[in-house]
């Protein structure tokens, strides 16, 4: 069985190719996530779970969901992991998570995909060959992945040096806490798309030149479930982000799903 969670698609476009090449079922993580549901899931086949990484590791709040859930019937459990990149220590954890759990840990698989969280300003913008040429290479990718998980083969990845889990460990929380976090998506009828705000305020003008247009980043406070307030959590215009220059060309949802279906 095929276990996924994904936020932009990448995750989700490579876990259903994979399920349609092992002729397995894929199962999206995302509802019983959000329902903490943790009952028990069976499957005589070999786990396979697919997750994005974010900050050089498995999402925490799925490698959380995965330790509470139990996997029963196949005991081996492989592991795919996406990124813009680099997947850092996902695979040490993984494999620690599976030892705790009482499972094999059977390896895992690192697919560089395109960068497509359009709300995220840290990285360059990829060009539609590169996107094409990630897509490409993935699906190669995830073929030979399933022939490995066929034959009962572990998948072979890079060798993980110490300084990375040094790194890595304290830094993942402080990073998502600090400099990941943002609040809700929304659209409002204050911005009409022009496009105006981004053109005069390009990036690398500085996050704060681009909160001159309210209608395209409303910057607050807002209490967390504990009483204390956030630093400068963000409310993010999905209009305002739509009219970037390259954005709805090269990085957004409908740009990849034409890729997807085309290549």
């Amino acid at each position: 069985m095929i276990l996924y969670f994904s936020a932009t698609g990448n995750t989700r476009f490579v876990a259903h190719r994979l399920a349609a090449s092992l002729g397995d079922e894929a199962l999206d993580l995302l509802d019983r996530i959000k329902r903490d549901d943790c009952a028990p899931i069976h499957s005589d086949r070999p786990f396979v779970i697919c997750a994005p990484t974010y900050v050089c590791e498995m999402p925490r709040f799925l490698s959380d969901h995965l330790r509470k859930t139990p996997l029963v019937g196949n005991s081996k459990v492989y592991f795919v992991f996406t990124s813009g990149g680099y997947s850092g220590i996902s695979g040490i954890l993984a494999n620690h998570l599976m030892r705790r759990k009482g499972l094999r840990y059977m390896g895992c698989a690192d697919l560089t995909m395109p960068r497509n969280y359009i709300a995220n300003d840290h990285y360059p913008e990829l060009d539609t060959p590169e996107i094409e040429r990630r897509i490409r290479t993935a699906i190669e990718a995830v073929d030979g992945i399933a022939d490995a998980i066929r034959r009962g083969e572990r998948l072979k990845s890079r060798h993980v040096w110490l300084a990375e889990v040094l790194i890595t460990l304290p830094f993942n929380p402080v990073w998502v806490r600090v400099r990941q976090g943002v609040g809700d998506f929304h659209a409002t009828d204050k911005c009409v798309g022009c496009g105006k705000s981004w053109m005069a305020n390009p990036p690398g003008a500085g996050r704060a030149a681009r909160t001159a247009c309210r209608a395209y980043r409303i910057v607050r406070c807002r209490p967390s479930s504990t009483g204390r307030l956030h630093r400068k959590r963000k409310d993010i215009c999905l209009k305002s982000i739509g009219t970037r220059p390259g954005k709805m060309t090269t990085g957004s949802p409908a740009r990849l799903n034409l890729c997807y279906n085309t290549l």
